[in-house]
């Protein structure tokens, strides 16, 4: 009874939230998104445990970005960025958001098949280098922070990145990510050590303190401060509250619909009415207009891309797992692909987002994506099945950050997401040598 609450407020708010607007207006192909995530969501709100949030921040994507944003946009007639589209290219990408999700979800099912690890010796083993994993976070922080001086904490993000020239790119993303993912690794963990084992709690707060100074929403990306904050919250509610954590897709839903697009007031500059913005603010105009929600937009981009220049054959992804290679020492990198694609459409605002749909899409085509959101739900599955301890400190994280990573641009979100995994790994390996 449950599931079916759940699936009916899911599956029924794009005709509630957006009246004369909803799915039954609308064709099957546009219907099945909001459909299949629909069900997966109502899945998880009444089945969700700590090491599975991941798979559910995945569908929260899904549903919003791929869901609730394109049918408000076509009903309306307008999306966020000025350009026209043909019908076939419209059906198409629906067909293509529909195929990457019911790719992922045989990849997740497959994936599913194994037996549960524990991971709990593995936490006993790593304490042990606690001080030292937190004088390196700490220590990368401080060198982030003297690289770029102590002012441009708490400047805006358009001053920020406008220091940025595109030869020193490879180098800024370096330096931003080692500046905040180490400490905020270290934070998460020690959260965790304080949580379970109860210890470390000066320790843990003044961590939190320092990592919300360091990552706050003036100078930070939104969406990586989101990442921050929820991710410090899920980790508390699924290890002290482990039932409520059935609550972080809804929770999730509201967040990106009703809070992330009023954290953008302070893009451009810092002397701006908050309040004023507030108020002004509409949920339904925002998921028509702003390119937040650009994501379905940047698919059908992309497919007009292919149709004209080909496929990349892999070229975005290298660029993208190398994006610390300066372009002098490698003259064929790629730029991101939103970017790229909006300079070749001739956008005069290039900074894009490509979701990961798109990614997989401009490299390999069709069968590409198919085969890649395989191989992604795989991948979250195996780290589904591993148990809790250790791996719930990467679950909780994916769950919060892949919002931020699923709309991508790959190349500019992979810097965070490849740092915090090399962090994760690194810990794995010490913590194990040390129990042998």
């Amino acid at each position: 009874m449950r599931f079916v609450i759940w699936f009916f407020l899911y599956f029924f708010l794009a005709n509630f939230l957006l009246p004369g607007v909803g799915a039954f207006g609308q064709s099957f192909l546009v219907i099945l998104p909001i459909l299949i995530s629909s069900l997966n969501l109502a899945y998880y709100s009444v089945s969700l445990t700590p090491r599975s949030v991941h798979a559910a921040g995945f569908w929260v994507f899904s549903y919003v970005f791929l869901g609730l944003a394109p049918i408000s946009q076509l009903a309306s007639g307008s999306f966020p960025w000025l350009d026209n589209y043909t019908v076939e290219i419209i059906d198409y990408s629906w067909v293509l958001v529909s195929v990457g999700m019911l790719s992922y979800m045989l990849g997740y099912v497959l994936g599913l098949r194994g037996v549960e690890l524990g991971a709990e010796e593995v936490v006993r083993g790593s304490i042990s280098y606690f001080p030292y994993m937190v004088a390196v976070g700490v220590g990368l922080s401080l060198f982030g922070i003297m690289y770029n001086g102590v002012g441009m904490l708490f400047v805006s993000r358009h001053e920020l990145f406008s220091n940025m020239d595109s030869s020193g790119s490879s180098v800024f993303m370096l330096v931003q990510a080692l500046m905040r993912v180490p400490l905020f690794f270290v934070t998460l963990f020690s959260l965790y050590i304080t949580l379970e084992y109860k210890k470390y709690f000066y320790v843990s707060c003044a961590l939190i303190a320092l990592v919300l100074v360091v990552n706050n929403p003036l100078s930070t990306p939104r969406y990586w401060f989101g990442a921050v904050t929820l991710s410090i919250l899920f980790l508390y509610i699924a290890v002290r509250h482990e039932r409520m954590v059935r609550l972080f897709p809804v929770s999730l839903v509201l967040i990106l619909v009703l809070v992330f697009p009023v954290m953008d007031v302070f893009r451009s500059t810092l002397d701006t009415d908050f309040f004023a913005a507030v108020e002004n603010f509409s949920a339904v105009e925002d998921l028509e207009r702003s390119p937040d929600f650009d994501a379905f937009q940047q698919l059908m981009n992309t497919i007009v891309y292919v149709d004209i220049y080909g496929l990349e054959y892999g070229r975005q992804f290298l660029s993208s797992l190398f994006f610390w290679v300066p372009r002098f020492l490698w003259e064929g990198k790629s730029q991101a692909s939103g970017l790229m694609v909006a300079e070749s459409l001739g956008y005069s605002f290039t900074n894009l987002s490509s979701p990961l749909w798109a990614e997989f899409y401009i490299d390999f085509g069709l069968l590409g994506l198919i085969f890649g959101m395989f191989l992604f739900g795989y991948a979250f599955a195996r780290i589904s099945i591993r148990g809790r301890g250790i791996w719930v400190i990467l679950s909780i994280f994916l769950c919060a950050y892949q919002i931020y990573f699923l709309r991508g641009s790959l190349m500019v979100t992979s810097n965070f997401l490849i740092v915090y995994l090399a962090c994760f790994y690194f810990l794995l390996r010490l913590s194990r040598a040390s129990l042998k």
